[in-house]
């Protein structure tokens, strides 16, 4: 958990316990720059959950009424939850699958 809390810290994101939204083990708000995480969850799966919800602070994902975008979203978070932690900082590197682009 020691390399997620700082790959949390360097994105600057709060992690908290709470009441995640619609009963899920975790969320990510973008705007707050916060992961809450439901209480009690057995080690393993908090784990996963917070890599999960960290790769949704990395790509800085919003929620959207898009389920495309928003499946697209869940798989990004997904991979990036699944990637080694090679990074020196301990952020994932990019990869280049399921990247949304934006304009501007």
């Amino acid at each position: 958990m020691g390399r997620l809390v700082s790959a949390a810290a360097t994105l600057g994101v709060t992690i908290v316990e709470g009441r995640p939204l619609r009963g899920r083990p975790g969320h990510y708000d973008d705007e707050t720059r916060t992961i809450v995480l439901r209480p009690g969850l057995p080690r393993r799966r908090r784990r996963g959950v917070l890599g999960h919800e960290l790769g949704h602070a990395y790509y800085k994902h919003i929620r959207c009424g898009d389920p495309y975008l928003s499946a697209r979203q869940e798989r990004q978070a997904d991979e990036y939850a699944r990637a080694p932690s090679d990074h020196p900082r301990g952020v994932r590197a990019r990869p280049n699958r399921f990247t949304v682009r934006t304009s501007t």
